[in-house]
C-alpha cells in the first residue's frame, strides 16, 4: 500500500459522530467501492505496511479524484488503523477500478 500514516482521515461531525475526509487533501465528499480486499503479511512483514500480519484495505474513492483505503493492520496481536493512498494495481483486483473509472477519474 502506498501512503500508510498520512493525514487525518477523519473529521468531527455537526450532525453525526466523525466523516471520512481524503486522507491527501482532506475533501469530505467519499464513497466506499465494493470490495474490501487483503494482503497478506504471513507474519513476516510481507504485507508492505510495517507490521508483520496482514493488511486489511476498504477502498474509498474521493470526488476529489484521489483513491485511497481506510487499513486495519494487524500485528502480534494488536490492531492499527490508518489509512493510504491505492495505486491503480491495487484496484485491478474487482469491480472497484470499473467504479472508479465510470467516474471519469482515476
Amino acid at each position: 500500500m502506498s501512503g500508510t500514516k498520512i493525514a487525518p482521515f477523519f473529521q468531527a461531525d455537526d450532525i453525526w459522530e466523525s466523516k471520512l475526509v481524503c486522507p491527501a487533501c482532506g475533501y469530505d465528499y467519499n464513497h466506499v467501492l465494493p470490495h474490501p480486499f487483503n494482503a497478506p503479511g504471513h507474519d513476516q512483514g510481507a504485507a508492505g505496511w510495517g507490521g508483520r500480519g496482514d493488511l486489511y484495505t476498504l477502498p474509498v474513492w474521493g470526488e476529489c479524484g484521489h483513491v485511497w483505503g481506510v487499513q486495519f493492520g494487524f500485528h502480534k496481536g494488536q490492531t492499527f488503523l490508518m489509512a493510504g493512498l491505492l495505486t491503480a494495481k491495487e484496484l485491478e483486483y474487482d469491480e472497484a477500478l470499473a467504479f472508479v473509472k465510470a467516474q471519469g477519474k482515476k
